[in-house]
């Protein structure tokens, strides 16, 4: 809803010309006007000496090119009105770490490309939509890493997102050890709502840190944990090289342990959620995207309108009207 508008000139430097409309009126006066007289054909014969009760008809004439002049100059400068518009948009002050698994059953290519590709297309969606957020990320396979420090650097973190599998950390899935970087880049933050999204292919096997125990940790400094799980439990394909270089693919067996997931979850008043392809994977991906965008706040988007071509359309027909008149019913001699 516009709340209020004003005008405003995108050019304004072409209203200087304006200071050259009184030297014209002046110029008209004290010597064109008094130059010869006229003599209206309709039977109208203006007084020899100027007089600025009397008015002859080059003297409508002359506003109205006056008027014509006018309206080029704002044309020039471009007249606007600025609309202010108050709107409501959803907004969140929210500290936001991704602890991801980055241990070598991501490559398994129950997703396609691969589950770490597919989950690097999803990240960069969810980024996008928490441009307000910072949001940090943590690797972790036999142990963890910091892998990005909270920020609110967009194009540091996609950096960071599209350069995951650079990592050169010892394979497993040490999930405690990860929970517990994560909480770690979070525990100097201001913010009310502090967050870890931790996604696993696989079952807690290294490291020496009890997952539930760090969930309670993330509990007293009041942080929340969604937990996700991605691909199918069973056998599944995995991609590897050998010796030479050359691509052949390996049966791996996967099991998740969704009951402490679940768990996890539960102790710092968060969710777990199953992806077993890229389309849920997008939608857990969305809906903690919307659990997290709770607060509203009011916001002003200004909003501007030429009118330039008006100002010219107007100028153009009063060209056309000064020519009709100066034909018709205002036509002197000498013209």
């Amino acid at each position: 809803m516009s709340q209020f508008f004003h005008i405003t000139f995108s050019e304004p430097w072409w209203l200087l010309l304006l200071l050259g409309i009184p030297v014209l009126v002046w110029s008209y006066v004290h010597y064109f006007r008094k130059r010869t007289p006229i003599m209206w054909i309709n039977g109208y014969v203006a007084p020899t000496k100027s007089s600025l009760l009397h008015f002859s008809p080059p003297d409508y004439l002359f506003a109205i090119r006056l008027l014509v002049l006018l309206l080029i100059i704002l044309a020039l400068a471009n007249p606007q009105l600025k609309y202010r518009n108050k709107i409501r948009l959803p907004y969140s002050t929210t500290d936001i770490i991704f602890a991801l698994d980055a241990s070598k059953s991501m490559l398994i290519e129950d997703l396609k490309p691969n589950r770490s590709e597919a989950l690097k297309s999803v990240l960069n969606r969810f980024v996008a939509l928490r441009m307000e957020d910072r949001i940090g990320m943590v690797l972790y396979a036999g142990e963890s890493i910091n892998w990005c420090p909270l920020t609110k650097n967009s194009q540091q973190l996609l950096q960071s997102i599209n350069t995951m599998q650079n990592n050169k950390l010892n394979d497993g899935t040490a999930i405690g050890s990860g929970l517990v970087t994560a909480i770690k880049a979070l525990q100097n933050s201001k913010v009310k709502s502090k967050v870890i999204v931790l996604l696993t292919d696989g079952e807690n096997n290294a490291g020496i840190i009890d997952p539930l125990l760090a969930a309670q940790f993330a509990q007293r400094l009041q942080i929340k944990i969604y937990t996700i799980s991605i691909g199918r439990t069973g056998f599944a394909p995995m991609s590897l090289k050998d010796l030479q270089g050359n691509t052949y693919y390996q049966k791996v067996y996967c099991t998740i342990n969704e009951p402490v997931l679940k768990k996890i979850a539960q102790i710092t008043g968060g969710n777990y959620f199953k992806a077993t392809n890229v389309v849920t994977l997008r939608k857990v991906y969305n809906q903690i995207n919307q659990m997290e965008t709770k607060q509203e706040r009011w916001v002003y988007r200004d909003r501007y309108d030429s009118y330039r071509m008006l100002f010219v359309i107007v100028a153009i027909l009063l060209l056309l009207s000064e020519t009709i008149l100066k034909m018709t019913v205002l036509r002197t001699w000498p013209s």
